[in-house]
């Protein structure tokens, strides 16, 4: 599946996450391959931090009071385009549950 998956973890700073410690997660979903247009939208409006990567993982930081903010209308939206794959058609607003 071409797309992202989403984890909210509480107490980020600008170094790494310890992936080991699930106590810190707070919400994840996946999401279609604009899945990270609203935290893109919220680095460009000076409310977020990029702390980079390539995909495996990206990261931000997002101070908790703007991420309830967004949050409180339900887990954003992907706008990206739809992807069909071998076995699968996902629609570009496609938001789903996480599976792991």
């Amino acid at each position: 599946m071409l797309g992202w998956q989403l984890i909210i973890r509480r107490g980020a700073k600008r170094a790494p996450f310890d992936d080991s410690v699930n106590e810190q997660r707070v919400a994840s979903w996946r999401a279609a391959l604009g899945g990270t247009r609203w935290l893109d939208d919220l680095v460009e409006s000076g409310h977020a931090l990029d702390l980079g990567g390539n995909g495996y993982p990206c990261r931000y930081v997002v101070a908790v009071g703007t991420l309830l903010e967004m949050l409180q209308s339900g887990t954003p939206r992907s706008e990206g385009a739809s992807v069909i794959g071998d076995d699968y058609v996902l629609p570009g607003t496609w938001t789903g549950d996480e599976d792991i």
